[in-house]
């Protein structure tokens, strides 16, 4: 069956990308506390340990507050799993917060600790382009 316009799995995944980079990009300090805190739980976790994101949440908003968007929780996480500090499992359960409605949720299991990127050069006036 084909579908009219809206439908594309590419077009749905880059708007998907793009919107979790722009809600990140706008958290300010916070998506730095959040990677780094994330980080700092992947280094003392077990590779044995199995969670939602949503225990993510309970544990890391008691340390570094909420986000000025709740999307933001989604984003830090699909940033965390594009990172490799969360692995998905391929196992799902209900979620237990209440609003969500017990809906199906992902389970993880901890990756690697963050590995921040590397800086850019900063160009320094009189260098040459080569």
């Amino acid at each position: 069956m084909n579908l009219p316009g809206d439908y594309h799995l590419g077009g749905s995944r880059s708007a998907r990308d793009e919107a979790m980079s722009r809600v990140l990009d706008n958290s300010g300090k916070w998506k730095d506390r959040a990677q780094g805190l994330v980080s700092a739980l992947c280094a003392h976790g077990r590779p044995e340990d199995r969670f939602l994101g949503e225990d993510l949440r309970r544990v890391m908003s008691s340390v570094i507050g909420e986000p000025h968007h709740p999307n933001a929780w989604g984003a830090m996480c699909g940033a965390a799993v594009k990172h490799e500090v969360i692995i998905r499992t391929g196992e799902i359960q209900p979620s237990t917060k209440i609003s969500t409605h017990a809906s199906m949720a992902m389970t993880y299991r901890w990756g690697a600790p963050w590995v921040a990127p590397p800086k850019k050069a900063r160009k320094k006036k009189g260098d040459r382009i080569q």
